[in-house]
């Protein structure tokens, strides 16, 4: 097995060439990495517990970063990992302290690496921080260290066929008579790869700073993952070529290949009019590639193979679309946009009050963001029924902070969803929208009205519907909503002008809903309800962070509310 030690600033093995260790270079070695096939390999995470559960040997906060390191160092080679599952427990004392024998090892999850985690190795040197071994498809990683220094890389390494960069040195430090400025015999000295220098173990010295090689003119490689430097972060294209090699011959590894990683490559909105070019990054030789779309795409020649051209099927066609590749009978999707920008239901321009004082200076917009949406801009419509009130001649009417000085009504904030307008201090009714833009076109995507001065332009808003919600802050995932309503005849111009409605205390039973965003705008919740008092239930709400509650009824009228999640 290949045993590797680690301490906090040092790392130390002892290791054996495993009698099944091959090269598998027939095929392929020597070629450069890009022209050689993609691999993606499954790999599943296992945190190691004592029998009754406790002492887990991480936190499971950690492997997301584990998972980022290991493509971070392996997808420039064109090898890439997908996790299966998001982990799971084992619960097995002896292990978790590494007493145990291999036949009472955990069973490996099928077709995939195992990574486990444990809490230490008793039975070895207390500073093992892994062990691993070529065709075992299993690693074992100290979890205290499971972050430092690409161990789990390292390890997995060795799982993929890879030795250690100084696998014939010892002391004296050259028992195996190479001479690392002589390639001549680098596939049977060292790691056996000819890119990477024969390395010597800079930890039998007991240092830190081990003395240089005695050899002039000579600096080891100690950047590279396979190495005991405590610097390691690369490998060769030489050992990506060896793992690719193995993962192509090696009948210990054929299960966990997969093709999971595959990817579909393209645009994410397309208009009706025009062709647009998709691909797949395929993993493993020669797959069999074919490719699907739904009824409102097309194709442009060929469905098959790793490129294809599509369109939509109709000009007049708007909306999702469905990309489907199958690469050897493994099926991937992509959800596409046809059109102009989509428009969602009960969008309301976020941070703004349907009324605000003469003088209220500034107010920030946001409007809900969508993944159709390249760009907003944003505009301020000055109300027929009420135009602005300006009483003196150094009165302002509202404008967009950041607008051009010529044109302040109209204001484009790019790829941003948020805006911000001064209101100035002409009394008046105004409608604020917001258009989406995308490559195909423009949509109205959110109005609101705003009164500016007094709230005699829509008295339904004003004091007539309110909400409570508790608790607040939230503690949990459960937040109870309450409507209050009064009674109010007069007629209000909600949604446009001329569309009077009345607003009474009687809630309607029917499109009623409740909105929650977080503060950049995301829709995290939408629903309807039906009655004066209601629970949202189950709410993956952040701590620390705060979230905007919107009500509409189907009358008119929006009451906002910000809960704090402690």
């Amino acid at each position: 097995m290949f045993v590797c030690l680690s301490s906090m600033r040092a790392q130390e093995c002892g290791f054996e060439t495993p009698q099944n260790y091959q090269t598998f270079d027939t095929n392929s070695y020597g070629l450069p990495t890009s022209t050689t096939p993609n691999f993606c390999i499954n790999v599943a995470f296992r945190i190691v517990r004592n029998n009754d559960g406790s002492n887990a040997a991480v936190d499971p906060s950690i492997i997301p970063q584990v998972f980022a390191q290991l493509n971070a160092v392996y997808n420039p080679h064109g090898i890439s990992f997908v996790q299966i599952g998001t982990f799971d427990y084992v619960n097995n004392s002896a292990y978790n302290s590494y007493t145990s024998t291999p036949s009472t090892s955990p069973t490996n999850i099928p077709n995939c690496l195992n990574v486990y985690f444990i809490k230490n190795f008793q039975n070895l040197s207390p500073t093992v921080g892994g062990i691993a071994s070529f065709g075992t498809n299993r690693s074992v990683i100290r979890g205290s260290v499971a972050l430092d220094n690409y161990n789990v890389a390292h390890e997995i390494g060795h799982n993929l066929n890879l030795l250690h960069t100084f696998q014939c040195t010892s002391l004296p430090i050259q028992t195996c008579t190479e001479n690392p400025l002589d390639t001549s015999h680098c596939l049977d000295k060292g790691d056996k790869v000819c890119d990477t220098p024969t390395d010597f173990n800079p930890y039998q010295y007991n240092s830190s700073t081990p003395p240089p090689y005695p050899i002039n003119n000579y600096n080891p490689d100690k950047s590279n993952i396979m190495s005991y430097w405590f610097t390691k972060t690369s490998f060769t294209s030489g050992q990506a070529e060896r793992i690719k090699n193995t993962l192509l011959n090696s009948p210990q590894l054929q299960s966990i290949r997969s093709n999971q990683c595959a990817k579909i490559e393209g645009e994410s909105n397309i208009c009706s009019i025009g062709n647009y070019n998709y691909s797949v990054v395929t993993f493993g030789t020669n797959p069999t590639i074919t490719w699907s779309v739904s009824s409102n795409l097309s194709f442009v020649g060929s469905n098959s193979g790793n490129a294809v051209t599509i369109k939509s099927s109709n000009a007049n066609n708007s909306g999702s679309a469905t990309i489907t590749v199958s690469i050897n009978g493994f099926s991937i999707q992509r959800i596409i946009h046809i059109g102009a920008p989509s428009l969602g239901t009960n969008n309301k321009v976020m941070g703004i009050y349907d009324w605000v004082s003469v003088g209220y200076s500034n107010m920030g917009l946001i409007a809900p963001n969508n993944p159709t949406i390249e760009s907003y801009r944003w505009e301020i419509i000055e109300g027929d029924d009420f135009p602005p009130n300006c009483p003196t001649a150094n009165s302002t009417k509202p404008k967009f902070i950041g607008a051009p000085v010529s044109d302040p009504y109209n204001y484009n904030s790019g790829s941003s969803n948020q805006a911000v307008v001064n209101w100035g201090t002409c009394s008046g009714s105004y409608m604020i929208v917001c258009y989406a833009v995308n490559s195909c076109g423009e949509t109205p995507y959110l109005e609101r009205y705003v009164d500016v001065g007094l709230p005699k332009n829509n008295p339904c808003y004003k004091n007539n519907f309110n909400t409570i919600i508790a608790p607040n802050p939230i503690r949990g995932s459960e937040i109870n909503i309450v409507v209050n309503k009064t009674p109010q005849q007069t007629p209000c111009n909600w949604k446009t002008q001329n569309s009077f409605v009345t607003f009474n205390a009687k809630l309607d039973q029917t499109n009623n809903t409740v909105s929650i965003y977080d503060f950049n705008g995301n829709l995290i919740y939408n629903s309807r309800y039906d009655s004066d008092e209601f629970t949202i239930s189950n709410l993956s709400l952040i701590s620390n962070n705060n979230y905007i509650v919107n009500l509409i009824t189907n009358e008119g009228g929006v009451d906002q509310k910000i809960i704090i999640v402690e």
